[in-house]
C-alpha cells in the first residue's frame, strides 16, 4: 500500500524540527572535562575521509604531556622471578598506534612476547625491545631465561610501577635508578633500616595562578613530596568547576581522565606537576577544590589582574605576603590568597577598560648633523616602543619630516589637514620606527621633535670640522661641550696658577695667564701640570731665596720652564695646524690616520642599520603565545587572524617620499643626555662658534702662550749665594770682612771704647752707653782701621751702595759675621765687643738691622711663598690622582 503523502511531510517535518533544537541547545561539557575533539565531531559525510586525512599524523588523538605527544600509558609491570629467569606482564593503553618499549635490553632479551594472547613480533628501538601495538587496551605478557638471575634489568622510564615476586612470595617494589634501570638481587638490603622511612606517604601543596585575561587562564601546579614503594594515585578531579585544561606538564606518568580526575604513578621524591586550564565564563566567585586526602584544606592562589581590560577587586579570601609561602618565586610580585570552603575568592569589578590610558612608552635617540655651511641640521631619528593613545606621530614645527619606515618598509608621510604637521599612521601597539628630518634652525630645535612625552631621551650632536659646541641647554647632561667641561678642579687650578703668577710676576702677567689658560684650557694637549709646577717653583725659589735650599730650588724651577718651553712648542704647533686646517684636528691624515678610517669603515654599521628593528608585525608577536590555540578552535578565526596581520601593511606599490639625504660622516660627536621622561614642550638650545671664530680663538691662544712663556722667562730670579752666617766666626776675634770684600759692600765699624748692645748675639759692649750713631760712619774695610770715624759723605755713599747691593754691613774689630738682609732693607750694622752698634741716621727709611727685626721683603713674603708653593703642589697631586 502507498504511504500518504501527509505522513512523509510530517515526518520531513519533525526531523527538522528536530535538528533545529538540536543546534539551538548549547553545547554541553562535564567539568574539568577536555572539549570534544574535531574528529568526534566531524559530519557523517566527512568521516569517510579522517583516515586518509590523518595518516600522516599518527600522533594526532594523542594527549601532549611535557610538549609532546604521548599516545602509551603503562600500567604496572609484574615481574615473576623463578630459578630459569622471569615472566612478565604489563597492561597499558595506547591512543594511536605506535611503538612501545618493553622490560631488557640486548643482553637480556625477551621471548615468546605475547599481545592479548597472540605472538607479537619484537623489534629493536633505540638499543631496546619493541613492538608495535594498535589503538586500544592491551597485555603484553613475555619471559627471559637465565641460569642466574642479573643484578640489575632494564626496564624503561616510562613504566613507573615495577612489582617483583620471587617464588610465589608476595610482589616487592624492588629499587630503581634514574634511567629506569630496576635491581633484582638483594634489594632488601638497601631497604631503610627504621621502617617509619618505609611507610607510604604523600605530601600535597597545591598553588594557583587565575589570571584575569580574556580567557581567564588558570595554572595549578601540584608539589607532591613521596615516600615508599612506587604506587598509582587517583588525585580526583583537580580543577575548579567551569575550568578546562589545555594542557598537562609532569616530571613523573600523569593522565587526566575523560572525567577529570588526575591520576599520577608515584614513585619517592620531590616531584611539580603543572596544569593548565581555561573558562570561557565570567566568573566573579572561584571556590577551592574539595577531595580527600592527600589534597590539602587550604589553597594558595596568587592574582594576575590585567588593568587594560578591566579594575577588579578581590574580596572574600583572607590576604598573605607571598614572600612567607611557598609560592613560586616568579609569583611572589602578585597578590596571593588562602582560599578555603568557608573563604572563596571573588572579584568585583570597578570599572571595564582601561581608566586612563598609560603613558606613552616611547624612546627616541636623535643623530643631529650640522651641515658644512651651518645654516641647518639634518636628524635621524629612532623610535621605539608602546603607543597607548594617539596611531599617528607627527613631526614637531619647524623641523620637516622627509622620510619615515616602519621596520624597514617606509611609509606614506601625510598631513591631516593644510596647516597640520607632516607624519605617519602607526599600525599596532609596539612599534619601532626611523624617520629623516630637516631643521631649519641650527641653534634652537624641539627636543624630542614629535608630538608626543617620551620616556628616555639621547642624542649625538654631530659637527663638521672647525666647529665648536660651547653650550647645549635643555639637555641634562653635555659633557662634551666647552662649557660644560668645566669643573670645580678645573676652576681652582686655574685661579691658583693665576694667582702665584701673579704673586712672583705681577698683575699683567696673571690677567694675560688668566685670559689665555682660560679659553685653551679644555684642549686636551694644554701642559696644565707643567705650568702648575712652573708656578710652584718659582714660589719657592722666591721664598727661599739667600736661604738654605735656595740653589736646589733654583734648578728645578729652570728644569720646569725647560720642560714647559718643550710642551708649549707642541702645543703651538697643534693649535696652529688645526687653526689653519680644521680637518686634521683629529689625526685624519696619515698612515695612521687611513688605517683608523678604515678599520672603522670595516667594522660599523651602516647609518641605517643604527635604527632598533621592530618586528614586522607586532600584532603577529603580541598573537604568538595564542596561535596554537587559535589555530586548534577552528580555521575561520585563525583565517581572521592572518587577515588582521596582513592589514598591518602598507602597499608596497605606494610612492613614499625619500626625504633628505643624510650623511654619514663622524667628526665631532657630542652626546647630549636628558634624565627621566621628556616632554614634547621642551627645547634644546645649542651655542656654536663657526670655523673662522675657533681658528681666531686658537691663533690667540698661540701667541698669548707664548707672550706668557717670554713674561715668565724674563722675571729673572737674583742668582743665590751663600749666606754670610754659614761660615763660623773668627776665633781671633778680628772682624770677618771676607764677605762684603766679596760682595764689594761697605762695612760699618764703631770706635773704640763704645759700648752697646749686639744686635745678633745680645752682648754687651763695655763702653759707655749712649747714641753712636753720629760716630758710627759707614767705611772701607779696606782701608779703615778699628776706632776711625769717616765724615758723612762716605757714610752716605756707604749706604746707598748697601742697599744696592742687599748685603749687611758688618761691625768691626770682634764682631761676627753679619746677616744679609733683603733688597730695601735699609743698612744694617752690628757691633762687635766692646764697641757700640751703629744705627741708620734715619730709622723709617732705613728698616731695623737686628736679625729679629722686620725687613721689607724677608719674613712676610717668604713665608707667603712657601705657602703658595705648598697649595700648588697639593693641587697637583690633587689633579693627577685619578
Amino acid at each position: 500500500m502507498p504511504r500518504s503523502p501527509l505522513v512523509t511531510l510530517a515526518t520531513l517535518v519533525g526531523l527538522l524540527g528536530l535538528l533545529l533544537l538540536l543546534l539551538l541547545l548549547p553545547p554541553t561539557q562535564a567539568h574539568g572535562q577536555a572539549a570534544p575533539r574535531a574528529v568526534d565531531t566531524a559530519p557523517d559525510a566527512l568521516r569517510a575521509w579522517i583516515p586518509w586525512v590523518t595518516r600522516d599524523v599518527p600522533g594526532l588523538p594523542c594527549p601532549w604531556v611535557s610538549g609532546a605527544r604521548t599516545c602509551d600509558w603503562p600500567g604496572v609491570l609484574a615481574l615473576a622471578l623463578d630459578d630459569d629467569g622471569a615472566t612478565f606482564t604489563l597492561d597499558l593503553r595506547t591512543d594511536a598506534r605506535t611503538t612501545v618499549p618493553l622490560p631488557g635490553d640486548l643482553r637480556h632479551w625477551p621471548r615468546d612476547v605475547r599481545v592479548d594472547g597472540a605472538t607479537a613480533l619484537v623489534h629493536t628501538a633505540q638499543s631496546r625491545p619493541a613492538l608495535d601495538l594498535p589503538a586500544g587496551r592491551h597485555r603484553v605478557t613475555g619471559r627471559f631465561a637465565w641460569s642466574r638471575a642479573p643484578d640489575t634489568l632494564a626496564v624503561p622510564p616510562a613504566i613507573a610501577l615495577v612489582r617483583v615476586s620471587r617464588d610465589g612470595a608476595p610482589p616487592t617494589h624492588p629499587p630503581r635508578e634514574s634511567d629506569g634501570t630496576t635491581r633484582l638481587r638483594e634489594h632488601e638490603r638497601d631497604l631503610p633500616a627504621d621502617p617509619t622511612e618505609r611507610q607510604a606517604t604523600v605530601s600535597l601543596e597545591v598553588h594557583r595562578l587565575l589570571v584575569d585575561d580574556i580567557p581567564i587562564r588558570l595554572e595549578t601546579r601540584l608539589r607532591l613530596r613521596v615516600s615508599g614503594d612506587p604506587r598509582e594515585l587517583d588525585l580526583g578531579r583537580v580543577l575548579p568547576p567551569a575550568f578546562t585544561p589545555t594542557a598537562l606538564d609532569a616530571p613523573i606518568p600523569a593522565r587526566l581522565d575523560g572525567d577529570g580526575h588526575l591520576r599520577v604513578q608515584l614513585r619517592p621524591g620531590d616531584w611539580t606537576l603543572t596544569l593548565h586550564a581555561r573558562t570561557t565564563d565570567d566568573l566573579a566567585r572561584f571556590d577551592p577544590v574539595s577531595a580527600p586526602e592527600p589534597w590539602p584544606a587550604v589553597e594558595t592562589w596568587s592574582l594576575d589582574s590585567r588593568p587594560g581590560r578591566r579594575a577588579i577587586e578581590a574580596r572574600g579570601a583572607p590576604g598573605v605576603d607571598p614572600r612567607q609561602t611557598s609560592l613560586p618565586a616568579d609569583w611572589h610580585a602578585l597578590p596571593a590568597f588562602q582560599l578555603t570552603p568557608e573563604h572563596p575568592l571573588e572579584l568585583a569589578v570597578l570599572t571595564r577598560g582601561a581608566a586612563a590610558p598609560p603613558a606613552e612608552q616611547i624612546t627616541v635617540h636623535r643623530e643631529l648633523r650640522l651641515t658644512q655651511d651651518g645654516t641647518a641640521l639634518i636628524i635621524r631619528d629612532t623610535l621605539s616602543g608602546e603607543r597607548t593613545r594617539s596611531r599617528r606621530l607627527e613631526a614637531a614645527a619647524p623641523s620637516m619630516l622627509g622620510r619615515a619606515a616602519l621596520g624597514d618598509t617606509d611609509v606614506l608621510i601625510t598631513r591631516l589637514d593644510a596647516a597640520g604637521n607632516p607624519g605617519f599612521e602607526v599600525r599596532g601597539d609596539r612599534f619601532g620606527a626611523t624617520a629623516d628630518l630637516l631643521h631649519p634652525s641650527p641653534t634652537r630645535l624641539p627636543a624630542v621633535g614629535w608630538n608626543v612625552d617620551v620616556q628616555s631621551l639621547q642624542a649625538t650632536l654631530h659637527l663638521p670640522p672647525g666647529w665648536l659646541l660651547v653650550s647645549a641647554g635643555g639637555a641634562d647632561d653635555a659633557g662634551t661641550a666647552w662649557l660644560h667641561a668645566w669643573g670645580l678642579l678645573d676652576l681652582f687650578l686655574l685661579l691658583l696658577i693665576v694667582l702665584g703668577l701673579r704673586a712672583v710676576r705681577g698683575t699683567p702677567t696673571a690677567l694675560l695667564a688668566l685670559l689665555v689658560l682660560g679659553i685653551a684650557w679644555q684642549t686636551p694637549h694644554l701642559p696644565r701640570l707643567l705650568w702648575l709646577l712652573v708656578v710652584a717653583c718659582t714660589a719657592l725659589a722666591t721664598a727661599l731665596h739667600q736661604r738654605r735650599g735656595a740653589r736646589i730650588a733654583e734648578y728645578v724651577r729652570r728644569g720646569a720652564l725647560l720642560l714647559l718651553a718643550v710642551a708649549a712648542v707642541s702645543f703651538v704647533w697643534e693649535e696652529s695646524r688645526m687653526a689653519l686646517f680644521p680637518q686634521l684636528a683629529h689625526g685624519g691624515a696619515g698612515p695612521d690616520g687611513i688605517a683608523r678610517t678604515a678599520h672603522h669603515a670595516r667594522f660599523s654599521l651602516p647609518v641605517a642599520m643604527d635604527a632598533a628593528q621592530a618586528p614586522e608585525s607586532a600584532l603577529a608577536e603580541d598573537a604568538e603565545p595564542y596561535a596554537e590555540s587559535l589555530r586548534a578552535r577552528s580555521a575561520p578565526s585563525g583565517a581572521r587572524a592572518e587577515g588582521r596581520a596582513r592589514s598591518t601593511f602598507v602597499d608596497p606599490s605606494a610612492i613614499v617620499q625619500t626625504g633628505p639625504g643624510v650623511p654619514t660622516w663622524h667628526w665631532e660627536a657630542h652626546p647630549l643626555r636628558w634624565s627621566g621622561p621628556v616632554s614634547s614642550e621642551q627645547e634644546l638650545r645649542l651655542v656654536l662658534f663657526p670655523p673662522w671664530a675657533v681658528s681666531l680663538l686658537r691663533l690667540f691662544t698661540v701667541f698669548g702662550l707664548l707672550a706668557l712663556l717670554v713674561l715668565v722667562l724674563r722675571g729673572r730670579q737674583p742668582a743665590p749665594g751663600p749666606r754670610d752666617d754659614d761660615s763660623p766666626p773668627d776665633p781671633s776675634g778680628a772682624p770677618d770682612t771676607s764677605a762684603a770684600e766679596k760682595r764689594g759692600g761697605p762695612s760699618v765699624a764703631a770706635g773704640d771704647g763704645a759700648a752697646g748692645t749686639d744686635a745678633r748675639t745680645g752682648h754687651e759692649g763695655d763702653g759707655p752707653a749712649g747714641d753712636v750713631a753720629s760716630t758710627a760712619p759707614v767705611v772701607d774695610v779696606s782701608e779703615a782701621s778699628a776706632g776711625e770715624a769717616p765724615d758723612a759723605s762716605e757714610r752716605d755713599r756707604g749706604s746707598e751702595a748697601g742697599r744696592e747691593s742687599g748685603v749687611v754691613s758688618e761691625a768691626g774689630e770682634g764682631d761676627g759675621p753679619a746677616e744679609d738682609p733683603k733688597p730695601d732693607a735699609g743698612v744694617v750694622s752690628e757691633a762687635g765687643e766692646g764697641e757700640a752698634p751703629a744705627e741708620a741716621p734715619d730709622a723709617e727709611s732705613a728698616g731695623k738691622g737686628s736679625r729679629g727685626g722686620t725687613g721689607g721683603g724677608g719674613g712676610a713674603g717668604g713665608a707667603a711663598g712657601l705657602v703658595l708653593a705648598v697649595a700648588v703642589a697639593a693641587a697637583m697631586v690633587g689633579a693627577s690622582a685619578p
